[in-house]
């Protein structure tokens, strides 16, 4: 039996990869000896596009319908000219489709909704079973957006719909009034059970935590918060880098590989630190999802803004804080009963770092097994033995 899943596994945010790897390691786990990834970019190899931000910040400089029609123009030439063919090879001879994990139910500038519209046309074409997988839902709509989503929601091809948080089937409720769906926790909460993560060798006798870095005006674009630069400025890193300095813990600064947070981090945030002169250690940009999990496996604890860097190290269940800049993060916080770690920006954790610190100790609770329980249900992974 072929399935696909069917996501952005060749995004530059590793994180989008990490999704792909659990659910198609999950799969496999489960005997199922096909599994094939279809991004719905039609790439082939992680995007390496060099020139992404500058790019998009002439892009954001446009109106938001002059800018949905350019991506509508752009993604509709691509699919004509490379992207009908590419779904075709993928989704020949399918027998389940996977359409998910990660924020894909999402309107940002009518793109996932017009590249899921594509794939989800070419799956009614051969009447290919799918199923939508732990994804996240988002709650700002344009109609034109709204469209596309709800046209794929309500394909003839999708034969169960779940979503990984509350706050997720929510918004499916409100925006699209679908009501029969599941919750099932992000696949990325199974990393420690795929065997290409498992990091052997011995954690550093010093204590490390990973300083998960991003560039705001990035997050910005995609986010439901309003988020200040102000409260996230630089000068916060550098008080939190300093913290560390004086309590003997060693900083590693990290970014999930996306082009414009590893600008952000070598172009500003390093310069200030080596300014001050503090201590700090900085990983090179992994280019592999299992590259990322690897390096936050090692830390003894995570302080990142990025969604997937708080989920791998709670796999790992390293203790995790966050930025919550975007009402995904503070709903994955919620479902993990540690809210009260989720901070409203740098401000707010560099004024709560005492309590970070005194907090780590604490058990963190995660049961992976019952986690892979819930996909079996799902997948229906029972009905293929």
């Amino acid at each position: 039996m072929k399935y696909v899943i069917a996501a952005v596994p060749y995004s530059d945010n590793l994180g989008d990869g990490v999704i792909a790897d659990n659910l198609e390691h999950f799969l496999k786990r489960n005997a199922v000896s096909d599994v094939q990834l279809c991004d719905i970019s039609y790439r082939h190899e992680v995007s390496t596009f060099k020139n992404k931000e500058s790019t998009m910040e002439y892009f954001l400089k446009f109106p938001q319908f002059i800018r949905q029609l350019i991506v509508l123009m752009f993604f509709s030439l691509k699919y004509f000219r490379v992207g009908k063919k590419y779904l075709h090879d993928k989704l020949v001879n399918c027998d389940r489709l996977l359409i998910g994990g990660g924020q894909l139910i999402s309107d940002v500038d009518l793109n996932f909704p017009l590249k899921l519209y594509f794939l989800i046309k070419v799956a009614e074409k051969f009447d290919i079973e799918t199923r939508v997988v732990a994804v996240g839902v988002a709650n700002k709509w344009n109609f034109i957006s709204k469209w596309f989503m709800g046209r794929v929601l309500t394909s003839k091809c999708i034969v169960d719909i779940s979503v990984r948080d509350e706050l997720s089937k929510s918004n499916l409720q409100q925006h699209f009034n679908i009501t029969e769906v599941k919750i099932i926790p992000d696949p990325a909460l199974m990393s420690t059970l795929v065997d290409e993560y498992k990091y052997d060798d011995a954690k550093s006798s010093e204590k490390v935590v990973g300083l998960g870095v991003a560039d705001i005006g990035g997050l910005n674009y995609s986010s439901d918060i309003v988020n200040t630069h102000n409260d996230n400025d630089i000068k916060y890193i550098t008080s939190i880098v300093r913290k560390n300095n004086v309590l003997g813990i060693q900083v590693s600064l990290f970014t999930n590989g996306a082009t414009e947070d590893e600008r952000f981090l070598h172009e500003y945030i390093i310069p200030a630190l080596k300014k001050e002169a503090l201590d700090y250690t900085c990983i090179e940009r992994c280019k592999t999802p299992t590259e990322l999990v690897k390096k936050i496996s090692e830390f003894d604890f995570v302080v990142a803004y990025r969604l997937h860097a708080n989920i791998i190290a709670s796999s790992f269940k390293i203790p995790y804080f966050a930025i919550g800049w975007d009402n995904k993060v503070i709903s994955f916080f919620r479902s993990q009963n540690r809210e009260e770690y989720v901070f409203k920006n740098l401000k707010d954790i560099d004024s709560h770092y005492e309590d970070i610190i005194s907090s780590l100790n604490e058990p963190l609770l995660l049961n992976i097994e019952d986690v892979q329980s819930k996909y079996i249900n799902f997948v229906g992974i029972n009905s293929l033995n």
